[in-house]
């Protein structure tokens, strides 16, 4: 049934549809919930960023660079926060790059209300939001890539070169911002060569991606960034340090479908404790899972648009949509490598299927509610764990010659937060719980730092049993403190439990 304004007639979704207006919907969304403790990296670059160093990470080479320098153009009128700015600047990207997306499903000749309602699933999705509302290097290169695909859509329907050499140039680009983009580069010459388009056009369109080399050559040569020894080393920089790596295992296969899923939908372990807590979360979730229930139901309502087969660019997009897959496969499952596939799934069905809006309805505002009220509103307003109370405690903590030693869970993100928030380092010893090889060696080391006259805390030995990421790949080695007397010092109760902050003693 049409929605039209009382007492003025008007199509109310045609209305919002044709002036674009759900991309400003959601940038009203992305700023009014920004996370509330941002990440490791989303801490890290804030305090790069604002101390003018490590502005070139080879692996999103340009992220810090440009958000410096846009933090430098705009404090130059108001003082603002650098981790609030930079959170600012992804959720005006985020809105940019959906009002893109619907350009793009308008040349396609996606009808109004499909349209919005593709808008709505992908600015909803989980991946896409949790990133516009926080300071990481994602929601930029995705802009970027999203643009190449509209201009690609435009040289399908106008032939034109120029915009086959901008859809070359705006890939290309992207991966400058990170380089995963590369595989979204990579995905339109593979459709082109399939369907045997000219090489005159497939030069054309490879050509601006010699940009990419020649800015990673200028950076790898010019004074500040020059870190390593050979090009390629500096180029995969991440791979050769071993902070990131490429394998297949069974953490590949465990990790990699339940991230595809929390691409859509916001799906932790902290979700116990708000239905636990708050019986108003049962009713959402009910509600959620008859708005899903709906939408399986109106599946075999979808019928296939005739032609489809014969799109080229809607090939070029499934070949995009593999590759990404693919990689974030053998990346472990990482779910940050997942961001750009709503996008690309959006494109892809809504040019394979027609009368698409009661399905697309009921996924909508499920994917929407359950996002909101499991993830950016809740996140917005708490840590999801203990590390900020931590961080908070060593600031707190006087210096002294004999510095305390704090043994932590996750010692990235509580460093980081520390380096953002004050200009003194500290008087304390932080180490990571990972940097121990068993119990024994655990045991030992804090033996050893008492019998010195040195505080020991930890926030490793009465953490909630909460499903994360974190807790299937790090092992807290929680039994190895049960030798030893301990006193809760601080806690916090966050959205995944109550977290403690312990001091041990020799019993």
């Amino acid at each position: 049934m049409k929605r039209r304004i009382k007492g003025i007639g008007v199509d109310f979704e045609k209305f919002v549809a044709d002036r674009s207006l759900a991309p400003v919907f959601f940038l009203v969304i992305y700023l009014i919930f920004p996370v509330k403790v941002s990440s490791i990296d989303g801490y890290g670059f804030a305090n790069q960023i604002e101390n003018n160093e490590s502005l070139f990470h080879p692996h999103h080479l340009l992220y810090n660079f440009t958000g410096f320098y846009l933090h430098q153009l705009f404090s130059s009128f108001w003082d603002v926060n650098i981790l609030h700015f930079l959170k600012i600047v992804n959720a005006f990207t985020a809105a940019f790059t959906l009002y893109i997306l619907d350009n793009i499903l308008k040349i396609r000749s996606v009808e109004g209300r499909s349209r919005l309602l593709w808008i709505i699933v992908v600015a909803s999705s989980w991946g896409f939001m949790r990133f516009a509302t926080e300071n990481e290097t994602y929601i930029l290169p995705l802009f970027f890539s999203v643009s190449g695909s509209l201009w690609l859509a435009k040289y399908f329907r106008n032939n034109k070169s120029v915009y086959l050499f901008l859809a070359g140039f705006f890939t290309a680009f992207a991966a400058l911002f990170h380089q995963i983009h590369f595989f979204w580069w990579l995905g339109f010459p593979i459709a082109f060569l399939f369907y045997k388009i000219d090489f005159k056009q497939i030069f054309t369109y490879a050509l601006p991606a010699l940009l990419v080399p020649i800015v990673y050559l200028m950076v790898f040569y010019s004074e500040n960034a020059h870190s390593a020894d050979h090009f390629f080393e500096f180029l995969f920089s991440k791979y050769y340090s071993g902070s990131a790596e490429l394998s297949i295992d069974g953490r590949n296969l465990i990790l990699t479908p339940i991230n595809f899923i929390r691409t859509f939908l916001q799906v932790h372990g902290y979700m116990y404790n708000l239905l636990a807590q708050y019986g108003l979360y049962v009713f959402v979730l009910v509600g959620n899972m008859f708005c899903f229930f709906m939408a399986l139901m109106k599946i075999r309502n979808l019928k296939k648009r005739v032609g489809y087969r014969n799109q080229p660019f809607t090939f070029a997009h499934v070949c995009v949509f593999i590759l990404q897959l693919i990689f974030a496969f053998i990346s472990h499952g990482n779910a940050e490598f997942m961001v750009m596939l709503p996008f690309v799934l959006a494109i892809i069905l809504s040019d394979i299927f027609k009368n698409s809006s009661p399905f697309l309805g009921y996924v909508a505002l499920g994917m929407f509610s359950w996002n909101m009220i499991f993830g950016l509103i809740p996140l917005s307003k708490s840590d999801v764990n203990g590390d900020s109370m931590v961080a908070d405690f060593i600031l707190n903590q006087d210096s002294t010659t004999n510095p305390n030693v704090f043994i932590l869970f996750n010692r990235p993100r509580v460093k980081n937060i520390i380096d953002y928030s004050t200009k003194h380092e500290p008087q304390a010893t932080l180490i990571y719980i990972v940097d121990f090889k068993s119990k024994s060696e655990v045991r030992s080391f804090i033996y050893d730092r008492i019998k010195e006259g040195k505080a020991v805390y930890t926030d490793c030995s009465q953490r909630p049993k909460t499903v994360s990421r974190a807790s299937l790949l790090v092992d807290n080695q929680a039994n190895a403190f049960e030798k030893f007397k301990r006193q809760n010092v601080d806690s916090v109760e966050a959205i995944a439990g109550e977290y403690y902050l312990t001091r041990l003693y020799i019993d």
